[in-house]
């Protein structure tokens, strides 16, 4: 699950069993985790990197 806000993005892919990718594109939104299911597993900032943790993450499954 990929997004921008900690709340309710990255605490439902928490809650779900999800990988939790947090976005932070811009200040608008708080940044910070306030509570263990605010705390997502990877953090972006550009949708390349996104493109690249998701090559990574392909290859982690393959070799598995």
């Amino acid at each position: 699950m990929i997004g921008n806000n900690l709340e309710r993005d990255i605490v439902g892919a928490n809650r779900l069993g999800l990988i939790p990718i947090f976005y932070h594109w811009n200040e608008r939104r708080r940044t910070q985790s306030m509570t263990i299911e605010e705390q997502p597993r990877y953090t972006i900032t550009s949708p390349s990197e996104l493109v690249a943790l998701i090559e990574r993450l392909d290859r982690e499954v393959e070799s598995k």
